[in-house]
């Protein structure tokens, strides 16, 4: 459920994020997010050899968060204080 000062196409987005994680295909997908970031963590130490690569590897450590944290983010931003027009 989301916060009455959604607009209707604001919650037509978050009930659509909110149908996609509670999906079986959205929980593999993050357990397979999650595994790769650990492959890539346990492997930079060996891999790395110039800067330029290890930019590379922040970058998808980066997407990576991105993605196994977009669950919360959606709720983090519904469930954020939003003072009403007639407030400050």
């Amino acid at each position: 459920m989301a916060k009455s000062n959604m607009t209707p196409e604001e919650q037509k987005v978050y009930d659509e994020f909110t149908d996609m994680f509670q999906t079986k295909g959205w929980k593999k997908y993050i357990e397979r997010v999650d595994n790769m970031r650990e492959q890539i963590l346990k492997s930079a130490p060996f891999k790395i050899e110039t800067e330029f690569q290890a930019g590379e590897m922040r970058g998808s450590i980066n997407a990576f968060d991105a993605t196994l944290t977009l669950q919360a983010t959606i709720e983090n931003m519904v469930n954020e204080e939003v003072p009403d027009q007639g407030e400050e």
